[in-house]
C-alpha cells in the first residue's frame, strides 16, 4: 500500500534514509557532481575578483602616493586573510558534505542519546549508566573489528590493485613494444607504397603515352583504310570499263567477222550460182547432141567442178538426160 502511494521518481530513486533521519537533521546527503562544479566556479570567480581588486588596488596606490607604506601592506595583509579565510570555509564544508551518511548518522545518533541521557540522569543509577557504557563500548569493539576487517580488506583490495596495476604496466609496456614495432612496419610499408605510387605513376604515364600511339596507330589505320578502299573503287571502275571497252572491241571484231563470212558466202554463192549456170548449160549442150567428150576431158571436168562430184557419180543422172547410161 505505501508502494502504491509513492511517486514513480520514488520508486525509480528510492532515498538511502528515512523519514526520522531527516527530520532529526542527521542526514546530511552527498552534495552532487554539479554542486562540486558550481563551489569550484565560485572559487575560481572569487580568485579572479581578488586578483583584479588587489591590481586595482595597486593602481590607485601608484596613481595615489601619499599614504605610507605601513598602511598599504596592512590593506594587502587584510585582503589576504579574507581571501584564505573564505578558501579555509569552503574546504570545511567540503570536507563535512563528503564525510558521508555514516558519520551523520553517529553524529545524529549521539545527540539523541545525549538528549535523552542527561536530562534525566540524575534520576538513573550508576548501574545503568554502566551497562549503558558497556553496551557502547560493545558496540564501539564491534565497529572496531568490523574497520579492522574492512582495513583488512581495504589492503588486500590495495595490494591486488598494485598487483593489477603491476600487471597492467607490463601490458602497457607490451602494448607500447607491440605499437612501436607495428609503427616500423607501418613506416615500411609506406615506403613501400610510396615506391609502388611512384611506379604505378610511371607506367600511367607511359600507358598515356602507349594509348596515344595506339590512337594514332588506328588514325592512320583508318586512312590507309580509306585509301585502299577509294583505290578499289578506282580499280573496280576501270576493271569494269576495260571490260566494257572488250566487249565493245569483241562485238565489233565479230560483227565485222561475221560481216566477212556473210560477204564471202555471198562470193561463193554467186560463184556457185555461176558454175550450176555452166555446168547447165553444159549439160543442155551435151544433150543436143554434140559430140562426145572423151573420159579425160570429163575428168578434167570434174575437176573443174568438184563441187557438183553427185552430178558425175550418179548413173541416174546420166540416164535421165541422155537416156542411157554415161559410160
Amino acid at each position: 500500500m505505501e508502494s502504491s502511494n509513492q511517486l514513480w521518481l520514488e520508486r525509480l530513486f528510492p532515498p538511502h534514509f528515512s523519514k526520522v533521519d531527516f527530520f532529526s537533521g542527521s542526514h546530511q546527503p552527498e552534495p552532487l557532481i554539479c554542486e562540486k562544479f558550481a563551489l569550484e566556479r565560485a572559487r575560481r570567480t572569487e580568485q579572479i575578483y581578488n586578483k583584479t581588486a588587489k591590481a586595482s588596488f595597486h593602481e590607485d596606490q601608484q596613481f595615489q602616493r601619499k599614504g605610507s607604506p605601513s598602511k598599504l601592506l596592512v590593506s594587502e595583509q587584510e585582503l589576504n586573510l579574507w581571501g584564505r579565510k573564505r578558501e579555509r570555509e569552503k574546504i570545511q564544508d567540503f570536507r563535512v558534505s563528503a564525510i558521508g551518511e555514516w558519520w551523520s548518522f553517529s553524529d545524529g545518533r549521539n545527540w539523541l542519546r545525549g538528549n535523552w541521557v542527561f536530562p534525566e540522569g540524575k534520576n538513573i543509577s550508576l548501574k545503568i549508566q554502566v551497562s549503558l557504557l558497556k553496551a557502547e563500548l560493545v558496540e564501539l569493539k564491534a565497529k572496531y573489528k568490523t574497520l579492522v576487517a574492512e582495513s583488512e580488506q581495504a589492503m588486500q583490495e590495495l595490494s591486488d590493485y598494485r598487483t593489477e596495476a603491476w600487471c597492467k604496466t607490463g601490458w602497457l609496456e607490451q602494448i607500447q613494444r607491440q605499437r612501436f614495432e607495428r609503427d616500423s612496419k607501418i613506416e615500411v610499408f609506406k615506403q613501400g607504397l610510396l615506391e609502388k605510387s611512384d611506379s604505378i605513376r610511371s607506367l600511367k604515364e607511359e600507358l598515356k603515352q602507349r594509348r596515344g600511339e595506339v590512337t594514332h596507330l588506328k588514325l592512320q589505320k583508318k586512312d590507309l583504310q580509306e585509301e585502299l578502299e577509294e583505290f578499289r573503287e578506282r580499280q573496280d571502275f576501270q576493271n569494269k570499263l576495260l571490260t566494257e571497252n572488250m566487249k565493245l572491241c569483241h562485238d565489233m571484231e565479230m560483227r565485222k567477222i561475221q560481216k566477212e563470212l556473210e560477204d564471202a558466202k555471198g562470193e561463193l554463192d554467186a560463184e556457185k550460182a555461176l558454175n550450176t549456170k555452166k555446168w547447165m548449160r553444159l549439160i543442155f549442150l551435151q544433150s543436143m547432141g554434140l559430140s562426145r567428150v572423151s573420159s579425160s576431158t570429163i575428168i578434167q571436168k570434174h575437176q573443174f567442178f568438184g563441187d557438183q562430184p553427185s552430178l558425175w557419180s550418179s548413173s541416174h543422172f546420166h540416164t535421165s538426160l541422155l537416156g542411157k547410161p554415161w559410160l
